[in-house]
């Protein structure tokens, strides 16, 4: 069996400004420094064999403290990516609310959602369960940690779970920023553990559109 430890990234800048991160490459802030160290710090005890992370430098810098933990490398895969947002990459949420109600009602009320020129929010998610996949089927009877963010691991986690994309939306919510998710993989399928564990962090920041 392999357990798979997906942590979302820290609180970044973008979060802190309510904005649509995507593939931008915004840092963490200086609170979601300190949840990364946090969340590294919680898990110290924990058997871990190898770290893949986004190669976006949120989630970079989540894993870091990890890494440093072991003297492991990190392993950047792009796959590991948010959804990339297109047009609306880098908008402010209250900025789109108000130009585009009807089509930021829908991001809101599914996972179903294409970006104006850029990715549907479960193809995305898809691209994220078929690397999580390949890294769990290379890493047999081990214990991996994945660091990404909160848009995939959601969809990765309703594709888990069963979860029709209809109303995955509403049943799965964004995990918070550094909480951590388990799933173990038997070989053959992934089965869901727990979801968003952050009960280490005296300050939960939690994102959402």
């Amino acid at each position: 069996m392999t357990k798979v430890i997906l942590i979302r990234h820290g609180e970044s800048e973008a979060n802190q400004l309510s904005t649509l991160a995507g593939f931008s490459d915004y840092q963490l802030t200086e609170l979601g420094f300190e949840q990364a160290k946090l969340t590294a710090e919680h898990l110290k005890n924990e058997q871990i064999d190898a770290i893949y992370s986004s190669d976006l430098l949120r989630a970079m810098n989540t894993a870091k403290p990890h890494a440093e933990q072991r003297e492991l490398s990190v392993v950047t895969c792009p796959e590991l990516r948010e959804t990339f947002c297109g047009d609306w990459e880098g908008g402010v949420l209250a900025d789109l609310r108000a130009k585009y109600p009807v089509e930021y009602a829908r991001m809101r009320e599914t996972l179903d959602f294409t970006h104006p020129g850029g990715e549907n929010w479960w193809d995305s998610g898809v691209r994220f369960y078929k690397k999580a996949l390949e890294i769990a089927k290379g890493n047999p009877d081990r214990t991996v940690l994945i660091v990404a963010h909160g848009g995939v691991i959601r969809v990765f986690w309703s594709l888990v779970c069963g979860t029709p994309k209809e109303v995955a939306a509403q049943k799965h919510p964004y995990a918070t920023n550094a909480s951590y998710s388990i799933v173990n993989f038997d070989g053959e399928r992934f089965i869901p553990v727990q979801y968003s564990i952050d009960s280490h962090l005296p300050e939960v920041t939690h994102f959402t559109i």
